[in-house]
């Protein structure tokens, strides 16, 4: 789904994504953000829905080759992450626990870090993953390194951040939830010399988080240039916007998305 709907009720989607971005983003050191940091940060915060011409000069803007481009499923991709996670804690749940208790909040603590909008995920080349970094680990944010832990002082990258090692996917959680810009499914082409797979998740709203993840990324390939890495960037702005629509936008959403592509059939 990447065309653009007619707009929604702008100030209560404006106001939903603050709360929405903040409790991601301050998911762990991140304890005193305020609209400073909003601005400090790079964040848009009233974001629009991204149409593939705009997603398209999203990828032109970061000069990341068409070859490599993708677009994360509106939906599948979190229904998958819940799937995974939520059973655990509802188990924990039904022994009494609270919802609020640390046990609880630990358990859900990797769907959340799942659901970060600006990530890196490396595998081997038969997809097996090696390391994962995600926005809300980044501290301090100002100037936003994304050196967490000495992740980039040694190849393949690696940090010692337990919750981030113990919680890792391998690539073909991913390819079911990676379209192309049409919206068709995928397969990832990788090269026969390929020895490491790279996946990044940006956006357009998380702006500088974004730009410093592909800047950092891309400078770190080039101090190891014996290294056969292929990178994959994921586009998972549309995909982090549904997640904060009501059940009630996303059905008019649905059917404002199938009359726009009714209306373009011969």
């Amino acid at each position: 789904m990447t065309t653009q709907p007619n707009r929604l009720n702008r100030r209560i989607l404006v106001m939903r994504y603050i709360s929405y971005f903040f409790g991601l983003f301050c998911c762990l050191q991140l304890t005193a953000c305020t609209l400073t940091y909003r601005v400090l940060l790079g964040v848009d915060a009233s974001p629009e829905w991204r149409t593939d011409k705009q997603i398209k000069k999203d990828f032109k803007r970061y000069k990341i080759n068409q070859s490599a481009v993708y677009v994360l499923d509106t939906a599948s991709y979190t229904t998958s992450v819940r799937a995974r996670v939520k059973p655990i804690a509802d188990s924990l749940m039904a022994l009494g626990l609270s919802e609020e208790s640390d046990t609880v909040l630990r358990a859900y603590k990797p769907f959340k870090d799942d659901m970060q909008p600006v990530q890196l995920r490396y595998f081997t080349a038969n997809g097996q993953p090696i390391t994962k970094m995600v926005n809300c680990y980044l501290h301090p944010p100002i100037p936003m390194r994304w050196n967490v832990d000495g992740l980039f002082n040694q190849f393949p990258p690696a940090h010692n951040i337990a919750m981030l090692n113990n919680h890792q996917q391998p690539l073909e959680y991913f390819l079911p939830h990676l379209k192309d810009l049409q919206g068709q499914a995928v397969s990832l082409p990788i090269r026969p010399e390929t020895e490491y797979i790279a996946l990044v998740f940006f956006n357009s709203y998380m702006i500088r988080p974004s730009r410093k993840l592909i800047q950092s990324l891309t400078t770190y390939h080039r101090q190891h240039p014996q290294a056969k890495v292929q990178v994959f960037y994921v586009h998972n702005h549309n995909s982090q916007l549904w997640m904060m629509y009501s059940p009630e936008e996303k059905k008019q959403m649905h059917a404002q998305l199938l009359e726009e592509t009714n209306s373009v059939r011969p």
